[in-house]
């Protein structure tokens, strides 16, 4: 009834449930909530695998995925890209102390921010496809796809045998139109047949490397 009551009162205001993780994420709920809080566990790689599983009951808008000052809880090194791609994969916040984080590291995180923020409807209102996940392989990536748009994000737990070379399969695409994107420093245009069917080569090396790879449909 409380928040029915503040729902009422205050339209415009954006409210988040954030009791027990993601204990308290219903549909139910929904018509008085715009975000729910997962899990307290915010580790980037941990997240992943929370996101996919989260994601195929509840839309992605109503997910959300922050950086936080203990990313890397299990001991982990992860790098800020791959903290910050895991949290672009939801809906985005920065919980780390502002007040302590170096002015190198503000603009980092604000390169990152203008980033989501290109991308954000495609995310959070795109379509979502889970092209590979760590429980089936090395890597996990999904892609979301909206009007002439998509954004693919791909991660890597660690290098193995020292195999840097997979090849990824989109979807979602259209197989009649061409689409440019920006891989391993080079610009490229192919085809959604081609992208849906042969795939493109990625480079991921070393411990926790990332990639988003943004696709758009050429006129």
């Amino acid at each position: 009834r409380l928040a029915e009551e503040l729902r009422k009162r205050h339209p415009h205001v954006e409210f988040e449930a954030c009791a027990s993780g993601g204990g308290r994420v219903d549909y139910g709920a929904m018509k008085y909530f715009d975000e729910y809080w997962p899990s307290d566990n915010t580790d980037a790689y941990d997240r992943l695998y929370m996101q996919e599983w989260y994601s195929y009951l509840y839309p992605i808008k109503y997910m959300r995925a922050w950086l936080t000052d203990d990313f890397g809880m299990d001991q982990r090194k992860i790098p800020l890209q791959f903290s910050m791609y895991s949290a672009m994969c939801g809906s985005l916040g920065v919980g780390t102390d502002l007040n302590k984080t170096s002015e190198e590291q503000l603009e980092t995180l604000a390169g990152y921010i203008e980033i989501y923020k290109q991308i954000r409807e495609t995310v959070q209102l795109g379509d979502l496809y889970r092209l590979c996940s760590f429980r089936d392989g090395d890597i996990h990536a999904v892609q979301y796809v909206r009007g002439e748009e998509s954004a693919v994000f791909v991660f890597l737990d660690h290098e193995r045998y020292g195999n840097s070379w997979y090849n990824l399969k989109l979807r979602g695409l259209k197989p009649e139109k061409r689409y440019c994107f920006e891989l391993n420093g080079k610009e490229q245009s192919k085809t959604g047949e081609f992208l849906m069917n042969a795939g493109i080569s990625l480079i991921l090396k070393g411990d926790y490397d990332s990639l988003l790879i943004r696709l758009k449909e050429v006129k």
